[in-house]
């Protein structure tokens, strides 16, 4: 009985020595892990900018190894935009730049600069504020121009919190970079003077054509901006026509000398129907024909003679003119309008018997704008008895 209770016991107490060198060997590899991270490697940081008239972009990274050798990193764009040219009144003007909404600063020579900041990350992270702190006068171009640089202060910060608590290792890195946001200034140009439109017209009368008793004219509308000609309209036609003074007898037996006159005449003599309107006339139809006269005149005087077979004694030497004067009317494409008219006058200026021959004799004058543009003339043999 009693070999069997020691090998009983010897079985046991081996177990037990076995179960504790399993535990001893678990606690220390743990404790070795903690204490040893030989494979860590601490925070490393970069910060690179890019820079360009209107722009300036900053990239920050961060990267480092964990002790049980993963590799984990962050990277971070800062950008700065604004306008590349702004316009004042004079250069070399000091400037403030003040913070505004939504990561905007705005500045006192009108322009805008916008902020914005972004970090992907795996497991380092990283953060940023900006504060303007000066904008200096880099160089000036010329007369007009300068090189304006706003300054930008960044305190930048990179971190992580998966490097070993023991150990001599940089898990976090802070700085301060100095952003530089360059764009020009101009001097404003005095507002051009707005170029005037103007109106040219003219008008010439052709008496080439007075022997057909009409007058022909030459029109033209010219539109300018400045000194250039931008539309011109013209036409040619004819602007005032008349018949012939043509006294109806070349003799008449007459009494004696002496006569009436019954000329009726002139605008309130009896006016004949007028023509009609004539529309789209001229360089792109831009002309209308208008009547504004058409008049018979009549030119009577009254002789006295032997009654005839009704017993009248009345001998008229007679003769009538009908007259149609015209105006035209030219309408631009933007509406303007110019008229063309003449001051047209027909009249007797001459109106007698010459005791010596006893020819009658009657002178008629068309004037346009006060000049005579034709001469008629008639003549009648009296016979007296």
């Amino acid at each position: 009985m009693r070999d069997v209770f020691v090998n009983t016991f010897k079985f046991t107490a081996n177990a037990t020595m076995a179960m504790l060198f399993v535990a001893l060997t678990s606690c220390s590899g743990e404790k070795i892990g903690d204490h040893h991270p030989a494979q860590a490697k601490s925070l490393m940081t970069s910060v690179d900018s890019t820079m360009s008239i209107g722009k300036t972009v900053v990239d920050f990274s961060g990267s480092a190894t964990t002790a049980d050798e993963k590799n984990i990193s962050g990277e971070g764009n800062l950008t700065y935009t604004c306008l590349p040219k702004v316009y004042v009144e004079t250069l070399g003007l000091p400037t403030d730049v003040k913070p505004a909404a939504n990561g905007t600063y705005t500045s006192s020579d009108t322009n805008t600069f916008n902020r914005s900041f972004e970090w992907k990350g795996n497991g380092v992270n990283g953060s940023s504020t900006g504060e303007w702190k000066q904008t200096v006068i880099l160089n000036e171009i010329n007369d007009s121009t300068e090189l304006v640089e706003a300054q930008f202060e960044e305190q930048w910060s990179v971190w992580t919190s998966l490097l070993p608590s023991e150990g001599n290792y940089t898990s976090s890195k802070s700085g301060k970079e100095l952003v530089r946001v360059q764009y020009l200034r101009v001097v404003k140009q005095a507002a051009p003077a707005p170029v005037e439109v103007s109106y040219r017209r003219s008008f010439e009368l052709d008496f080439n054509s007075i022997s057909k008793g009409k007058v022909f004219a030459q029109m033209q509308v010219e539109k300018l901006q400045g000194e250039q000609v931008i539309e011109t309209a013209s036409h040619f036609g004819v602007i005032a026509q008349w018949g012939a003074y043509n006294p109806q007898v070349t003799s008449i037996n007459v009494l004696g000398t002496s006569f009436r006159n019954e000329d009726v005449n002139g605008l309130n003599a009896f006016s004949a129907e007028k023509d009609n309107d004539k529309t789209g006339l001229g360089d792109g139809g831009k002309y209308v024909r208008r009547c504004v006269r058409h008049t018979n005149e009549t030119y009577s005087d009254v002789f006295t003679s032997t009654p005839d077979a009704d017993g009248n004694t009345d001998r008229p030497v007679r003769s009538n003119l009908d007259v149609w004067v015209y105006e035209y009317v030219c309408v631009l494409s933007d509406g303007h309008t110019e008229t063309f008219n003449i001051d047209f006058e027909i009249k007797s200026v001459k109106n007698e018997v010459d005791p010596s021959t006893n020819v009658y004799e009657r002178v008629i004058e068309v004037r346009i704008n006060g000049q005579v543009v034709d001469t008629m003339t008639g003549k009648v043999q009296l016979v007296i008895g």
